[in-house]
């Protein structure tokens, strides 16, 4: 392990130790947690983090697991200070292998046309960010806007740091890691024993994550990935979160991803059980969630009820309010924007219903797309939409062209969820939550790393993944394509 890494996993490590503990300190404190224990929930995030220095693949994942700790972008905190250094500190790191690459004049096949994007995305947002804090935008607001764009970062992290042999079955550890996320949840929610870790982390759970769950236990089943228990464990895990979840946004996304993978796979033999299977799966789940979990289906229903009701549904309307007072500040500035850390000042209907004055400050809208219109223009927009288009291109590229049947699974998820999260970013943020905005940039570097490794012309060692049956067996029906 050179110096430089050692320095960046150790920087990495400080950072997020500390912003565990600083930004922690405060909720901590209210519900009576003492300085021991505080001290100790520290002590194991370092143990855990330390994972960092021998293994940057299990650092990544501890990564992706850990930040939901970290207090969410709405809150003031050291947290989101740290998090806004990533992207520059990425950035610079990019900027140096480049560097290096063109002095010994190798650049990879394709890499200057994704990453230049990316990097000319992440000097904008620097250059928009030091205008806004010149024309007096506090700081501090500034921050909370870079905290969870700087998510996208995980992209370059990946891209450099992770070997091509070790990307496939990244993807799959970090799906089994998610899903012992779920599991804390489901034990805290009935054995109150459990509830005591609430005493000291705030739990949340990407809705992406929860997506590429489900699409790979489709594709496992499709494709024959994975053994058929094991996809019928993800599809299990993850339709029920969706069914049960209220969130109308991803509940419609989730149906419309898995109907237009069904489309996308129809052509193979077992597209139309799919089908079948996912009917009968969604039939049998709603009706044991009519019986035992009727408190979650009431509460789905009645929101979907308000959108078709004569009263209306406030929260909807909040959102058209929203997409028409950043239209309007997009006109005030088209080409270069308002700036980062702007804060908009909102009518929300359902603030009004709840708590009286509906005047609300925030630094995000529930729409991805106008946000970045108004806070960074054309300019910034744009480029961001061609480094989004150029990701999807590959993942296409992927699904179509690669020659096998894993890689071409690997390619058709990476597209879906990119669709997902351009569909739902419209109706809920996902580039502005910093968890769903780490995934994102997860699953942008994983798509990448794939394409890496179906364009490399040296072969897998089987080192890498004799450990994995599942990566082993794509590992012999890759060597015997090959």
């Amino acid at each position: 392990m050179n110096l430089t890494r050692i320095l960046l996993y150790s920087l990495i490590l400080l950072l997020f130790a500390s912003g565990s503990l600083f930004a922690q300190t405060d909720a901590l404190r209210q519900i009576g947690v003492s300085v021991p224990e505080l001290l100790g929930v520290a002590f194991i995030f370092v143990m855990l983090l330390a994972f960092i220095f021998a293994r940057p693949v299990y650092g990544l994942i501890l990564v992706i697991c850990y930040y939901p700790f970290i207090t969410g972008s709405a809150e003031l905190g050291l947290s989101q200070i740290i998090a806004g250094m990533f992207i520059v500190l990425f950035s610079l790191l990019w900027l140096q292998k480049r560097i290096a690459w063109k002095k010994l004049g190798k650049v990879p096949e394709n890499y200057l046309k994704v990453n230049t994007f990316f990097l000319l995305f992440a000097l904008y947002i620097g250059f928009n960010s030091l205008t806004s804090l010149i024309r007096g935008i506090p700081a501090i607001d500034i921050i909370r806007d870079l905290a969870p764009w700087s998510g996208l970062s995980m992209f370059l992290f990946m891209e450099t740091f992770v070997k091509k042999e070790k990307s496939i079955e990244l993807l799959f550890k970090v799906q089994i890691a998610v899903m012992l996320m779920i599991a804390v949840y489901v034990f805290s929610w009935y054995f109150p024993v459990f509830r005591v870790i609430f005493r000291f982390v705030r739990l949340d759970i990407s809705f992406l994550g929860i997506l590429v769950i489900l699409l790979t236990g489709i594709a496992g089943l499709v494709f024959k990935l994975m053994p058929k228990w094991l996809s019928i464990l993800f599809c299990a895990v993850s339709g029920t979160f969706f069914i049960l979840t209220p969130t109308r946004t991803a509940f419609i996304t989730a149906l419309f991803s898995i109907v237009l993978m069904i489309t996308l796979t129809i052509k193979k033999r077992k597209g139309i059980i799919m089908v079948v299977l996912v009917a009968v799966f969604a039939y049998v789940m709603n009706s044991l969630a009519n019986e035992y979990m009727s408190t979650a289906l009431e509460k789905r229903e009645a929101k979907f009820d308000e959108i078709i009701s004569q009263k209306g549904d406030p929260s909807v309307k909040s959102r058209l309010d929203e997409i028409s007072h950043a239209w309007r500040l997009f006109l005030s500035s088209p080409i270069a924007g308002i700036g980062v850390g702007h804060r908009y000042r909102l009518w929300r209907h359902w603030v009004s219903e709840l708590k009286g004055p509906g005047i609300y400050y925030s630094n995000f809208i529930h729409s991805d797309f106008m946000n970045f219109l108004a806070k960074l223009g054309l300019i910034g927009t744009s480029i961001y939409l061609v480094f989004y288009y150029k990701i999807m291109r590959i993942a296409w590229k992927i699904w179509t062209k690669a020659p096998t049947e894993r890689l071409k699974a690997q390619g058709l998820i990476g597209w879906l969820l990119l669709v997902a999260a351009l569909i739902g970013g419209q109706s809920t943020p996902i580039i502005q939550t910093r968890l769903d905005c780490l995934f994102l940039g997860f699953v942008m570097g994983h798509i990448y790393c794939t394409y890496r490794l179906m364009n490399s012309k040296g072969k897998t060692t089987v080192r890498s993944v004799k450990n994995y049956p599942v990566n082993y067996a794509w590992y012999k029906q890759n060597e015997l394509a090959g």
